[in-house]
């Protein structure tokens, strides 16, 4: 498929039609979004290029949330930004246009726009090296609960178009504020501590008591946002620039520190598994979060009942460190 020479709704098209054909494994259905996610990119920086001539800096696109970790579902919403390294604006008013565009057809796609608005359309998230560090070191120096999500959710960061080395080199201007900012990682610690639990004081799962997802456990809340953040948490600490969760529990057991990690990674793909095992089921973006019991055998009940009560232990092992 040439880029050039197709609308959004064609590559829509294409996307629907080919993305059942990647759920074989979590790995296949991501690197199906990527792939889309690229397309999407070549396609709005063909139509800045028609009209507004070449980019007039070097630049990167990159992804954020689950699609930075590289920890999509069939259904994703959209978290992505831009870096550009020329401060100039002529470069700002270029990259607006591009990051608006792509915003758009992101949308048209079918990746919902981001409630908390970290995409490229923002210029909060569209900006050149330079201005990026002053807003890193503005987000470390503020007391706010914000300015810390932000930090927090930078960190996962993840080039896909572009010069990659741009976001490397603001990781590690991430990592030089951690060196001379040490209270942030109590400050990123205290963001996360709380837990909900997906297990009761006796022993049963916790599952939504409204409708529609009445009987449903809420996935996201009580398994893989914990495991997400305690596994980001260490990896800041330990200054590593892996973006998956797997990827960054396969660097820490490189650590004699964290060799009990191995348990855990089994139980985060599991989780992974379960919502892949039961993709078909979703319609919208809020169904990916969810995940009906009744569709669980025994075996597989008794195995997500532990998982669960794994994830406390987790939490709590982590949150002593900080």
């Amino acid at each position: 498929m040439s880029v050039e020479m197709i609308d959004i709704s064609t590559l829509k098209e294409w996307r629907d039609e080919r993305i059942s054909k990647h759920l074989s494994s979590h790995e296949a259905l991501n690197y199906f979004h990527d792939m889309v996610m690229r397309k999407a990119f070549s396609s709005a920086l063909n139509d800045v290029q028609s009209r507004f001539g070449s980019p007039p800096s070097s630049y990167t696109w990159f992804l954020m949330g689950s699609c930075g970790r590289h920890e999509q579902a069939i259904i994703s919403d959209q978290d992505h930004g831009i870096i550009f390294a020329e401060d100039t604006n002529q470069s700002a008013d270029y990259f607006q246009r591009l990051g608006e565009l792509l915003t758009e057809n992101l949308n048209e796609l079918g990746y919902p726009y981001c409630d908390g608005q970290v995409m490229s359309s923002n210029p909060k998230w569209c900006k050149s090296v330079d201005q990026w560090k002053k807003q890193l070191d503005e987000w470390a120096l503020e007391e706010s609960w914000d300015s810390i999500r932000y930090l927090l959710i930078f960190f996962d960061a993840r080039a896909i178009a572009g010069d990659r080395s741009l976001v490397k080199e603001l990781k590690r201007h991430f990592f030089e504020l951690i060196d001379e900012h040490p209270t942030l990682l109590k400050r990123f610690s205290d963001n996360t501590k709380r837990l909900i639990k997906g297990i009761g004081l006796f022993g049963n799962i916790l599952t939504k008591e409204d409708d529609p997802y009445r009987g449903y456990l809420n996935i996201k809340e009580t398994g893989f946002l914990p495991y997400v953040n305690n596994v980001r948490l260490l990896s800041i600490k330990e200054e590593i620039y892996e973006t998956s969760t797997v990827s960054r529990i396969g660097q820490l057991k490189r650590n004699t520190q964290y060799m009990n990690l191995k348990q855990y990674e089994k139980n985060f793909k599991k989780l992974l598994y379960y919502r892949l095992l039961f993709a078909s089921n979703h319609h919208d973006y809020e169904d990916v979060h969810y995940l009906d019991l009744k569709l669980l055998n025994r075996q597989q009940l008794h195995e997500l009942k532990q998982i669960l009560k794994d994830v406390e232990k987790f939490h709590n092992t982590v949150h002593r460190l900080f």
